[in-house]
């Protein structure tokens, strides 16, 4: 019998009958009797009981008693995943909907099997996956098996599994991923972790895009409420190009509106003074106003909000619009 891993990899890559077929033990006199129901099922004749009574007089096989067992709609708790999968190929609708019952088995890898089938082949939208984590869980093959789960558990869920992972094992489980997961589960990984550990699983993790990093990590900042004194450490450890640290700080810049600190604005406010962008322009009505503000205690933002409707907004980091921060506070004065 093959592994759990081998099996779902069976099933990710062109699942057919005849793969099926060395997985489950089906003897030559057994094939005879099920091309002659095959047959039956197609003609839809009467027959269908005697060569059902055929099979049940002459084998005695697991596979043979499990099939009875569903075509004549008795219990069928001893049927494997593998069992039910080849009949509901092999006579298509009429044992399908068997397939779908993964809450009737025992068998903790055929649960998992049943529902990585349903989702891949069968497009099931599963809607909350705590029932999936927590047979998932109970697996012995939980490290190998763990990457055909992407995209049917949540991130959330996922990352749950590898996070408290030593850095070079995060490494390796989070390298099975793929597109904006992987960068996802990487960025809270970083987010999570002290610098030592970053520049170590930087080094670990090859053709990194760290664009897509900073794009997660940032987000990450703005939710969590991450300093910014953490977060520029990140500049000597992923490379990034000049201008799209530019993007980034610019974003920085709209957090510390966005959280109302005034005193790191205008401290890296004025480290970009010189910078001849259009956006800096918003900054720096923003800034007028809290310059003005400390001198005469009043608030005026009428120019800032207009620029912030008015400037195109097309920067890639952008956890937060320029226009989200005028609606957010009306900043009308």
């Amino acid at each position: 019998m093959s592994t759990l891993k081998q099996i779902l990899l069976i099933l990710e890559n062109n699942l057919t009958l005849e793969k099926i077929e060395q997985m489950i033990p089906i003897t030559i006199e057994t094939k005879i009797y099920l091309d002659l129901l095959n047959k039956e099922v197609q003609s839809k004749n009467n027959k269908l009981k005697y060569y059902l009574n055929q099979v049940l007089k002459k084998e005695t096989l697991s596979l043979e008693r499990s099939f009875l067992e569903i075509v004549l709609k008795k219990k069928h708790s001893s049927s494997s995943f593998l069992e039910r999968l080849f009949f509901s190929l092999k006579y298509k609708s009429r044992f399908t909907k068997y397939l779908k019952k993964y809450k009737n088995y025992k068998n903790k890898n055929d649960i998992l099997l049943n529902i990585f089938y349903l989702k891949k082949y069968e497009n099931k939208v599963i809607k909350n996956d705590k029932k999936i984590v927590n047979v998932l869980k109970e697996s012995k093959n939980l490290e190998e098996i763990l990457p055909f789960f992407k995209g049917i558990i949540s991130d959330k869920s996922y990352y749950k599994f590898i996070k408290h992972e030593d850095i070079e094992t995060f490494c390796k489980s989070v390298a099975k991923l793929e597109g904006e997961m992987f960068y996802k589960i990487v960025a809270k990984k970083i987010y999570k972790s002290n610098i030592k550990d970053t520049i170590l699983l930087v080094n670990n993790l090859i053709n990194l895009d760290n664009t897509k990093i900073y794009k997660h990590l940032i987000n990450l900042f703005y939710k969590k409420k991450g300093s910014f004194q953490k977060f520029k450490k990140y500049f000597s450890i992923l490379w990034i190009k000049d201008l799209d640290k530019l993007k980034i700080l610019f974003v920085w810049l709209r957090i510390f509106i966005i959280r109302k600190e005034f005193d790191q604005f205008i401290s890296l406010y004025k480290y970009l003074e010189e910078v001849e962008k259009e956006e800096m322009l918003v900054f720096k009505s923003f800034y007028q106003c809290v310059k003005e503000y400390k001198s005469t205690n009043v608030l005026s933002f009428n120019k800032f909000n207009y620029l912030c409707n008015a400037v195109k907004d097309d920067n890639l980091f952008s956890c937060v619009s320029l226009q989200e921060i005028s609606e957010q506070f009306n900043f009308k004065g």
